[in-house]
């Protein structure tokens, strides 16, 4: 069943921001490694800098969140999503979003929540999940699988990892909500390789 469909829409995807997160924050940060963080000096710097990256959204424009908005003060969530300028706003969960799963009110400021959801844009079908997958719905006929959780370092499918229609939409990749245009640019310089028994023949 596909939940939501779009023609003439524009269409953003983003995930992994991180508000208020401490430890990804470079100059707050107590990881050893830095190497994992963010290149800010404050978590003031890092959560401006996140804000202002969703100023490409517009009122009519609909925004897929995959998962870890927030990881700081969560009493904070509602602020933040008001600063984004459109209503159609939809949440799937993360790995860090337990709290979220129980809070009524924090799911209240979206238009959707959940763990997965299947959309279609244009007659192309988008996969969405939190976490990549190795195979997925549609997979082996071109359809597009969008993740984030892995901050730009998960390489799908080892030897073919540039020939799979997977993306990591993650805000450490783009900085930015993606569009789905930009989306698909990307996509068409991917090709595909089989990973299990699908092919272009299987039915």
């Amino acid at each position: 069943m596909f939940h939501y469909k779009f023609t003439k829409e524009k269409v953003y995807f983003t995930g992994c921001e991180h508000v208020s997160h401490k430890n990804i924050c470079r100059g707050s940060s107590a990881w050893s490694d830095i190497d994992k963080t963010r290149d800010f000096d404050t978590l003031e710097e890092m959560n401006l800098a996140i804000i202002q990256s969703f100023k490409v959204i517009n009122p009519t424009d609909h925004l897929f969140i995959l998962g870890d908005i927030i990881f700081g003060d969560k009493s904070k969530l509602g602020s933040f999503l008001k600063q984004i300028n459109t209503y159609n706003i939809y949440y799937i969960y993360g790995n860090h979003c337990d709290w979220l799963r129980k809070d009524a009110v924090a799911q209240s400021y979206f238009k959707w929540v959940g763990d997965y959801l299947e959309i279609v844009i244009n007659k192309k079908l988008l996969i969405l999940s939190h976490y990549p997958f190795a195979v997925w719905r549609e997979s082996h006929k071109g359809s597009y699988m969008l993740h984030s959780h892995s901050h730009g370092s998960y390489k799908p499918g080892l030897p073919n990892s540039e020939d799979s229609k997977i993306l990591d939409i993650g805000w450490d990749v783009f900085h930015r909500p993606i569009e789905f245009t930009e989306i698909t640019q990307i996509m068409y310089k991917k090709g595909f390789k089989q990973s299990d028994h699908h092919n272009k023949n299987t039915t």
